[in-house]
């Protein structure tokens, strides 16, 4: 379940999916790039860290999204030295796909 939901005159209504990884609870920004390379992952020729769409928290996300029909969910990734948030986006494309698989799955 999503932590929270949320609301903004740009984005309308959304949800609020907050991690905190214990065992990387004081890392830095950089060092979770380190020790959680298949989470995250930063865009060198412009330096943005993003979370990667392979990542089982990306796929979460999205069927959050899907099941509250909201198009947007803050993902934020908390440590006591970093604070990583992003903006993630419905995916269309992978919730069609969700429902396939689940009406396979199911029925």
């Amino acid at each position: 379940t999503p932590d929270r939901a949320t609301e903004c005159s740009c984005c309308g209504l959304g949800l609020v999916e907050l991690k905190c990884p214990y065992l990387q609870r004081h890392c830095t920004l950089d060092e979770l790039l380190l020790f959680l390379p298949e989470c995250m992952e930063r865009e060198e020729s412009t330096g943005v860290v993003s979370l990667k769409t392979t990542h089982t928290y990306y796929y979460q996300v999205q069927t959050q999204m899907l099941v509250a029909k909201k198009n947007h969910c803050d993902f934020a990734l908390w440590t006591t030295k970093a604070m990583f948030i992003e903006s993630v986006y419905a995916d269309a494309a992978l919730h069609d796909e969700v429902v396939i698989n689940c009406k396979t799955f199911f029925l």
